[in-house]
Order: C-alpha cells, then sequence, then structure tokens
C-alpha cells in the first residue's frame, strides 16, 4: 500500500511505527461560525482513508482536536456580548450535527485546547529551557526560528524569501519569521495565569501539545487541508522536534482545497457555502458521491454542472438497490458463495484503493460492478448471485462512505429535489414517477401512443427520460435539460 508523503513529494509504501496501529492526527475546526462545505470535504476525505485503513485491518487512533479558543472566536464573543465558551459550543454543536449528517465517524479523541492549556504551559517552558523560545517585555513567548536550521523543510519555504512577510501583528518578535506560542491578553475572560503573565495559547503550540500528549512524540499520520501547510504545520514540526529531539510524523497527508465556480471560497467574495445549505441543496449522498469522484488530494471546483453530470450514476445505485430489496431476499445465507467472474474487478477496488486512496478509480470499479448487476437482473440470474453483488456494492460503497441511508427512496427524492429547483420546475418524487409510468403502461397497452408520447414529453421538459427496454420493462433516468 502506498502513500503520497508530502515531506517527500513522492508515495512512498505505509510503514506504521507499531505494526498493525497507526497513529493519525488531522486539524480540526475553530468553531467561531457555522460549518462550510470545505469542513466537509477535509472530515470526509480523511474519514474515508480512516475507514480503508480499518478495512486493511489496522487499529486506527484517530484524534481531531477542536481549536475552541482563538482571535476569531475572541472578536465573534465580544461582538455578541457572550463568553467564548458560548461561541465555540454553539458552532461545536452545529459541526457534530453537519458530522452525523455525512455519517462522518466522530474521532477516538477530540481534545479542546481550553482542556490543554495547563501542558501547554509546561510545553512552552520546556522550549524556553532548550533555547528554542524566548519570552519578551510584553509579556509573549516566541519560538525563535533561527535556532530551528531545517526550518521550512516541510513546505519548501526558503526563509530568505519569506522575510519580507510579517506572518504575526506583534512588533516585539527578534525576527518577523519567530510565531507565538503564547500572547499576552487581559481582557477578563479571554486570558490564562501564566509565569509570563495574562495570555493565551498561540495557533500552532496547541495542535503540537495535544498530538504529543494522547499519541505520543512521533505519529504515522498528520493531515489536514492543503492550507495548513504553511505556516500552520511548518511550526507544528518545528516545535515538536525542537521539543523532542525526535521526528514528529512519518506520512504529512494533504486534502485539495474547495473552489466554487472556479473561484477560492471566500466569505468576503460572497461565494460562501454553508454545509448545512450544501446538505439542503445536494443531499448528502450526491455530494460525497461527486467529492470520491476526485483524488483526495484534488481541488474540487464546486459547481451544478458536476452534481448533474453525476446525477444518473448515484440514481443508478439506488434504483438498483429498490429494485432487489423489492424483489429478492437480501438477508439469504452467502456462506462460502463467490462469485468467480468478478473477482478480478473487485480486486481493482483495493488496488486503486492501495495506491494512494484513488477513490475515483474506486468508484469506476463499482459502477462496473453495478452494470453486472443490473443486467444479471434482467437476465434473470439467480438469487444467490444478485444478492452476492448487492451486497458487495453495498460493503464496498461503504468504504466510500456511501449507500449509508438504507432508504433509497430518500436519497432519489433528495436527486429529485435538486434538479427540479435547478431548472425552476415542480417538484418530482419517485412516486409521482411511478405514477406517471403506470399511465404510460396503461397508455402503451391501449395503443394510445398518442397519450403515451405526451406523457413521456412532460416528464423531459421536468427532465425525467422515460424508456422501454427490451423486455418490455419501463425505466427512467434524468436528461440534462437547458434551463
Amino acid at each position: 500500500m502506498k502513500i503520497y508523503n508530502y515531506k517527500t513529494k513522492k508515495k512512498e509504501n505505509l510503514i506504521t511505527i507499531k505494526e498493525g496501529e497507526i497513529k493519525m492526527y488531522v486539524c480540526g475546526i475553530t468553531p467561531y461560525d457555522s460549518p462550510h462545505i470545505g469542513h466537509v470535504l477535509v472530515a470526509l476525505r480523511f474519514n474515508i482513508i480512516r475507514n480503508y485503513l480499518t478495512y486493511k485491518g489496522y487499529k486506527v487512533f484517530f484524534v481531531q482536536n477542536i481549536t475552541d479558543i482563538d482571535d476569531k472566536i475572541i472578536n465573534k464573543a465580544k461582538q455578541k456580548r457572550v463568553s467564548h465558551n458560548t461561541i465555540s459550543s454553539l458552532y461545536i454543536k452545529e459541526y457534530e450535527q453537519i458530522l452525523t449528517a455525512f455519517n462522518i465517524k466522530k474521532p477516538d479523541y477530540n481534545p479542546r485546547v481550553t482542556k490543554y492549556i495547563d501542558k501547554i504551559i509546561i510545553y512552552i517552558q520546556d522550549l524556553i529551557a532548550k533555547g528554542y523560545a524566548y519570552t519578551t517585555e510584553k509579556g509573549n513567548v516566541y519560538f525563535d526560528v533561527s535556532k530551528k536550521l531545517d526550518y521550512g523543510k516541510l513546505s519548501g519555504q526558503e526563509l530568505e524569501k519569506l522575510q519580507g512577510k510579517v506572518w504575526e501583528k506583534e512588533q516585539d518578535k527578534k525576527n518577523v519569521l519567530d510565531f507565538a506560542l503564547w500572547k499576552s491578553e487581559n481582557e477578563a475572560g479571554f486570558y490564562w495565569l501564566s509565569p509570563w503573565g495574562k495570555g493565551r495559547p498561540g495557533w500552532h503550540i496547541e495542535c503540537s501539545v495535544m498530538s504529543n500528549d494522547i499519541l505520543g512524540e512521533s505519529i504515522d499520520i498528520h493531515g489536514g487541508g492543503l492550507d495548513l501547510n504553511f505556516p500552520h504545520h511548518e511550526n507544528e514540526l518545528a516545535q515538536c522536534e525542537a521539543h523532542n529531539s525526535k521526528p514528529f510524523v512519518n506520512y504529512w497527508m494533504y486534502s485539495g482545497l474547495l473552489n466554487i465556480n472556479g473561484v477560492k471560497m471566500s466569505k468576503s467574495l460572497g461565494n460562501f457555502i454553508t454545509a448545512k445549505d450544501g446538505l439542503d441543496k445536494y443531499g448528502a449522498e450526491l455530494l460525497i458521491y461527486v467529492i470520491n469522484t476526485f483524488h483526495y488530494r484534488s481541488d474540487i471546483n464546486l459547481q451544478d454542472r458536476i452534481f448533474i453530470d453525476n446525477l444518473n450514476n448515484i440514481a443508478n445505485f439506488h434504483k438498483t438497490f429498490i429494485l432487489v430489496e423489492d424483489n429478492y431476499n437480501t438477508n439469504i445465507n452467502l456462506d462460502n458463495f463467490e462469485l468467480e467472474e468478478i473477482s478480478i474487478i473487485i480486486n481493482d477496488f483495493f488496488v486503486a484503493m492501495d495506491d494512494d486512496f484513488n477513490t475515483a478509480k474506486a468508484l469506476v470499479v463499482l459502477n462496473k460492478i453495478l452494470l453486472i448487476l443490473i443486467n444479471k437482473i434482467r437476465n434473470r440470474a439467480n438469487e444467490k448471485e444478485i444478492v452476492y453483488l448487492y451486497q458487495k456494492i453495498k460493503n464496498l460503497g461503504a468504504i466510500l462512505n456511501l449507500f449509508f441511508n438504507k432508504n433509497s427512496e430518500d436519497v432519489l427524492n433528495e436527486l429529485f429535489k435538486f434538479y427540479s429547483e435547478y431548472l425552476y420546475k415542480p417538484k418530482l418524487t419517485l412516486e409521482k414517477i411511478n405514477i406517471e409510468i403506470e399511465k404510460i403502461k396503461n397508455a402503451l397497452e391501449k395503443k394510445n401512443y398518442f397519450l403515451s408520447d405526451r406523457i413521456r414529453g412532460n416528464l423531459l421538459d421536468r427532465g425525467i427520460k422515460v424508456m422501454q427496454m427490451e423486455n418490455k420493462n419501463i425505466e427512467w433516468q434524468f436528461a440534462f435539460v437547458e434551463k
């Protein structure tokens, strides 16, 4: 199994620190506002990675922090005249609800910064004692970048080129690249007492301390969005290796970023989509399917057309699930039953996932298995073959976080809702479409082709194409219609 390691900029064989175990830390949210689609993207991608590693037999210890004290939280709290805890608790609850809606598992550990203040202070004291940090008269504590000779090795940044960039506002540093470990803060409700006076932790030190405390000084995988590579992860790396005198992370993994219609998602540009709005518009299953069509390291240009293009793909799975569940015993005993004709195809799924978690290729494999299942149904194959393929699709799909909603009719109705709103047409449901299909069948039986064609035309105008198959069955699919 190979993983792309951002540290070396190449794919490497996965070799864990302890055989059979993986210690994994992924940077979490700063809960100062409602979660957005970008948060879902990162959480989903690392959940899929976690799913597959678990499927492969690894015992995964998954940690994702919550930065529940930060400048943005403090500013929002001051604006609303409430405590920082009130703000963070509100948006943590929203985030957890979104994770549930997308069937994203909770981390094994979900540490909050405010519960780690004492340990952060001790960690900073150790860095000062080792000569890697210094205090100032203002009560700030900074990491001295000049003492870490390999600073920049993760991001590939050259210190000379960074000298003109000021990353933090404080002016009491020795060097503009030095970053805050402890920030002076005197306003009531937003500080903790420390040996350097009233204040709170800097952003980067928090993850170092929580990761070291829970997972140990060296971990297998550290992940997050690509925008965290510099300065956050570069600074994390510098702190941990200065403090522990040993390698911090074996594999650095990054999710690509999210663009909206070709432009980076940003509140200031008005192209910001909350996770709730995305869920309401597209539905969880379609969003997850579309995200899986991109490799986790790829950026995604989020626009309606990529969802339109994948409507039939995800609909075909759920139409077939309904057909199998209505006509076959999905709980039939399949002990020792194998279907040799698809063993190579199924193996292709694992080949794809073993190659740096290539979900796009894995999804192609799932669609191939689905096509075999559909042909088996049309050719009236035996029940065990059909149920075997159905279960195999469900089980492999679960690794990609798909098909967790057992009610396929609900999923199809979410797809109808999205497409009807996209076309500005009255909303369709599966029930309504089935009623219209029955009318078409009745018209065809009576050889009333004019009525049959009229019903088909009305459905086509609303984005649904109805077809009569060779076996005389009537089937439907989404048809792209210009607005």
